[in-house]
């Protein structure tokens, strides 16, 4: 009976925050401006340039752009729970650490490895769509061949291993997209206002410091600035797709060039890919970030071997999975982990308001 009630204790245990006067082991050199950039690029990512194309045809037609208002919607206030935590708790670990400090060790054992296979994913999206982009520029060449010799025709599997996103980027998961048949019954919602709200809970993962220099302006600010550049930017582009050719027939891998081929601005397509392609590295980049942190986070904490975020072997069975897995489930499995996330961090953010002790250790001048 002791020894469950000590494993209970365990389970409910709180780390104890640090002194405010604490060196850091990270050089705080990130700027407001560096964050806004970080936060655009990243979240530009795989939805705008692939996604949007994807679920236009497949889920929510031209009602798309409310997909992406009610994505939008639900990502502020998410963001702004991760904005207040950020400037309070300026520590790695993202919503890691913000569960660690309020919840206890077994719900913040739970986030961290809810969020690893998050940010894999997210990367592996990227990649994909680098792929796919590039592939395109040069006519299709690798995927003709490798659906021709290499196919795989197993539910669940991606149609054909890309190994040019291997290549890319070693540790990520491939996301690949099935072509449909069903087009809905037109109109502006020819999926129902149910396809409308499943759009949006692919796009709501599109919208996710202690190397920033002043944490509690920059943080807030960079996320809330970074949030509205691209609710403008993927608002714009998923209206402009839609007006420019009948969503039944946007491409589900390459939308935007395949859309500027379809006005008859031929050269326009290759502008694209190209921009797109630029955006696409920085957004790779920018996924891949934040993951060391929470290995690390947890490594320091001892939710996980010390020795593993610098094992380099482990990379290599994410890159064997990226050439296997379908995009859609894993979107899915993404969406569903990244939504746990942010409701326990709204969560995080009451016990912090309720908790007088809390609220006075965590609150800055």
């Amino acid at each position: 009976m002791q020894l469950m009630r000590s494993f209970l204790r365990g389970l409910c245990r709180r780390k104890p925050l640090e002194p405010e006067g604490e060196v850091s082991t990270f050089r705080r050199c990130l700027t407001t401006l560096d964050l806004v950039a970080l936060g655009v690029g990243s979240t530009l990512e795989a939805g705008v340039y692939v996604l949007s194309g994807e679920v236009a045809q497949t889920l929510a037609g031209p009602s798309i752009i409310i997909s992406f208002f009610i994505a939008a919607l639900a990502s502020v206030f998410a963001r702004l729970c991760y904005a207040e935590f950020g400037a309070r708790l300026p520590k790695t670990g993202s919503g890691y650490l913000s569960s660690y400090v309020t919840v206890g060790e077994v719900w913040d054992f739970t986030t961290g490895w809810n969020l690893l296979p998050s940010y894999v994913i997210c990367t592996s999206s990227v990649a994909r769509a680098w792929s796919g982009t590039f592939d395109d520029l040069i006519g299709n060449v690798m995927a003709n061949y490798f659906s021709k010799y290499a196919a795989m025709n197993l539910p669940g599997l991606a149609a054909y291993p890309d190994f040019f996103a291997f290549i890319i980027y070693v540790n990520i998961l491939v996301f690949n997209i099935n072509i449909t048949t069903q087009y809905g019954v037109g109109g502006f919602f020819p999926f129902g206002f149910e396809g409308t709200l499943t759009g949006a809970s692919c796009f709501y993962t599109d919208f996710l410091g202690e190397e920033v220099k002043n944490p509690q302006k920059s943080i807030p600010v960079g996320i809330v600035a970074s949030l509205l550049i691209c609710f403008v930017a993927y608002f714009g582009v998923s209206t402009a797709l839609t007006l420019m050719m009948p969503y039944y027939r946007l491409n589900i891998q390459i939308p935007l060039p395949v859309a500027f081929t379809y006005i008859g601005w031929a050269a326009a397509k290759y502008i694209v890919a190209v921009g797109s392609l630029c955006a696409l590295s920085t957004s790779l980049l920018g996924s891949m970030f934040p993951m060391p942190h929470v290995l690390f986070a947890m490594a320091r904490d001892g939710l996980m071997f010390k020795s593993l975020p610098g094992n380099h072997v482990l990379c290599f069975i994410p890159a064997i999975m990226a050439l296997l897995f379908d995009l859609k489930a894993l979107v899915d499995m993404m969406s569903i982990g990244n939504l746990f996330s942010y409701t326990l961090e709204a969560i995080c953010i009451l016990i912090l308001r309720l908790y007088s002790q809390l609220q006075t250790s965590l609150l800055t001048p």
